[in-house]
């Protein structure tokens, strides 16, 4: 189906785009201001987009062949497909083609055409950092060794990032912030981490921190996500979770950071909302909870709900996320809530860094 949709909007000339890229495109869809990421490695494009009024991602993934010609199908956060952008890069910075709703298989002519060009200021450029190692013994010693194991093996999977801006020196502060993250997560395990080690040592000495016979059958996984790359202000996660050999189940959590790109510093929410914000946000936030979670098997009675503060700045709204055992039982698992500018209009501070999302929609 891609492979057709590719050839049916087949050009006559070459793009010359290279393997792997990252862009921010800004444009329309139809008479709609929209906002656009997308990754392309080999022929894999992928993304989110966002309408500029709305603010709630959606994400793309699809096809791109090497005249630049692509498919990408538009999910929402339940997974169902809403829309399909069918298009090519006219230049290496600019996309346009035709947007329709739903599927190929959706009846309904209901369709626009998009025109979108890469911008860039107000974002960084993000580059991966990933590797994975495997520590083993030979079966002969298993027994010896690790009987409580039914592995031979410890493995570690590391999947971190750096930014890429103009301003080096904010651009060595932000990395800077994320390496002593990665550090401050390994707590007493890797004594050795300081501050003074290079971003790729502190890498290594994460991936290798496993690499002893005492650790067999034990796993760490270590990762990131990219929450909003937008109007100045990059938000992301940065998650670990641990399996000891023989526990009945592993543990982690997921902790939330949101930088300034102009200075970088973190940004605190007593700069984005009105003096006095606290009870008012957690009885709103405590109804969107139970409207987005239930209201069955959490650890608070009706209107004790707190924030914990482990928040991130979405173009759609403030996404908090509590981790395993913080608010509920394990099988709870790690639950969020979304709470929209909309809900919280009174309290965002109009010369905060939310009014830079929250005055387009107004």
């Amino acid at each position: 189906m891609v492979i057709a949709s590719l050839h049916g909007y087949a050009q006559k000339t070459n793009i010359a785009l290279p393997k792997a890229f990252y862009k921010k495109l800004k444009g329309t869809i139809g008479k709609s201001n929209v906002t656009m990421d997308i990754n392309k490695k080999d022929s894999v494009l992928a993304g989110s987009y966002y309408y500029n009024s709305i603010g709630t991602s959606l994400s793309l993934n699809g096809k791109i062949d090497h005249k630049g010609n692509f498919s990408l199908d538009e999910t929402n956060e339940n997974g169902k497909q809403t829309g399909v952008f069918k298009g090519n890069f006219t230049d290496t910075s600019t996309i346009s083609g035709t947007w329709a709703v739903g599927d190929d298989k959706t009846k309904n002519n209901k369709s626009f055409t998009f025109n979108l060009k890469q911008v860039t200021e107000g974002f960084a450029t993000i580059i991966e950092k990933n590797g994975s190692e495997q520590f083993c013994i030979s079966e002969k010693l298993k027994d010896t060794i690790a009987p409580y194991s039914s592995d031979t093996c410890s493995k570690t999977n590391v999947s971190a990032f750096q930014v890429v801006i103009s301003d080096k020196n904010v651009q060595n502060k932000i990395n800077g912030f994320i390496k002593d993250v990665l550090i401050s997560n390994q707590g007493d395990d890797s004594p050795h981490l300081s501050d003074t080690v290079s971003f790729n040592n502190c890498i290594n000495s994460i991936l290798t921190s496993l690499d002893d016979t005492a650790s067999i059958g034990s796993s760490l996984n270590v990762g990131y996500g990219i929450a909003t790359n937008d109007n100045g202000i990059l938000g992301f996660y940065i998650s670990q979770w641990s399996y000891g050999a023989g526990a009945a189940h592993g543990a982690g959590m997921s902790s939330y950071y949101n930088i300034d790109l102009k200075t970088g510093r973190q940004i605190t929410l007593n700069e984005l909302l009105l003096p006095g914000y606290e009870d008012t946000l957690n009885r709103i936030a405590e109804k969107l909870f139970v409207a987005q979670n239930g209201n069955a098997g959490w650890n608070f009675d009706s209107g004790s709900f707190k924030l914990n503060g482990n928040f991130v700045i979405t173009t759609a709204g403030l996404l908090y996320q509590f981790n395993v055992y913080e608010i509920g039982s394990y099988a709870a698992g790690a639950p969020e809530v979304l709470i929209p500018y909309r809900s919280i209009d009174t309290l965002i501070n109009p010369d905060g860094l939310l009014s830079v999302f929250w005055k387009k929609r107004k």
